[in-house]
């Protein structure tokens, strides 16, 4: 009884991990691309489109960096949290440093 509890813990872990290598495999191959200037680009931005905002906001879950609290553009007089203030002040601010920490990162050890 105790080994097919087992088994089938293992049998729906290794389909885990078979659904989510591919999508490794390929944000490791996207990040080798990466460029200076892409982050510069971004960098750049005052108003950046949605995925821009939701892969630095990513990010900076990553590094485990906190949102800013920032005035809610949609609600007067509330503020809301947000990670693109925090991308502009701590993540993009340098760009070969991040592309570095990037690269480095523990992938096999996410937090």
């Amino acid at each position: 009884q105790k080994a097919q509890e087992v088994q089938a813990v293992k049998d729906d872990a290794q389909r885990d991990l078979d659904e989510a290598l591919p999508a490794l495999d390929m944000a490791v191959k996207s990040l080798n691309k990466l460029k200076i200037d892409d982050i510069r680009e971004v960098r750049a931005l005052a108003k950046p489109p949605a995925g821009v905002r939701l892969a630095c906001e990513a990010v900076c879950i990553l590094f485990q960096l906190k949102p800013t609290k920032v005035p809610d553009p949609d609600k007067p007089g509330q503020s809301m949290m947000d990670y693109w203030k925090t991308s502009q002040t701590q993540v993009l601010v340098d760009p070969k440093k991040l592309l570095d920490d990037l690269m480095k990162f523990d992938k096999d050890n996410i937090p």
